[in-house]
């Protein structure tokens, strides 16, 4: 799989030919495309908001397709918060960890809904007191995860990322 701007490139040949799958993402920026490690049909699509106007832009701010590609379903239908990374456990189906503008999400059932798990401005600062923010986010376990910031050091979570803290206490 590849990401093109109005869809998802595939490949039926191990990258011999490709072919284009028409997504309604509209023109957001720096996508992310993930693979879920269950079941290789099932994609996730994020991005951030865009950054160019007139720009053909819906609500939604992040799909799951369950055929490779062919059809996709909004996943966060609310353009209030913006999911720019989701990063679906290897270890238990369903399981995600979604970076959004406003800190860190969390779904467990593959999209349909989501919680705020560590907001932004609650990351313990860096002691010059400027602004933190989530950075990238990686599974170690079923119930282990990392969070790097920026500005804040490495969170973990030790309950499948319900919770987070500082990885140094």
């Amino acid at each position: 799989f590849g990401f093109h701007p109005v869809g998802v490139l595939s490949s039926p040949d191990a990258g011999v030919t490709w072919s284009l799958r028409e997504a309604p993402f509209g023109c957001l920026s720096h996508p992310e495309l993930t693979i879920d490690p269950f079941d290789s049909q099932r994609l996730y699509w994020a991005a951030f908001p865009p950054v160019y106007l007139p720009c053909n832009v819906t609500s939604c701010t992040a799909y799951r397709s369950d055929d490779a590609g062919s059809t996709w379903e909004c996943v966060v239908p609310d353009d209030s918060y913006w999911l720019s990374m989701i990063v679906p456990s290897p270890f238990r189906p369903g399981d995600l960890l979604g970076i959004g503008g406003d800190g860190l999400y969390r779904s467990s059932n593959m999209g349909e809904s989501w919680s705020l798990v560590a907001a932004h401005p609650q990351i313990p600062g860096p002691p010059t007191g400027g602004i933190a923010y989530i950075t990238d986010v990686e599974w170690a376990t079923a119930e282990i995860a990392y969070a790097a910031t920026y500005g804040a050091g490495l969170l973990v979570s030790d309950d499948a990322g319900w919770t987070w803290r500082a990885a140094r206490e």
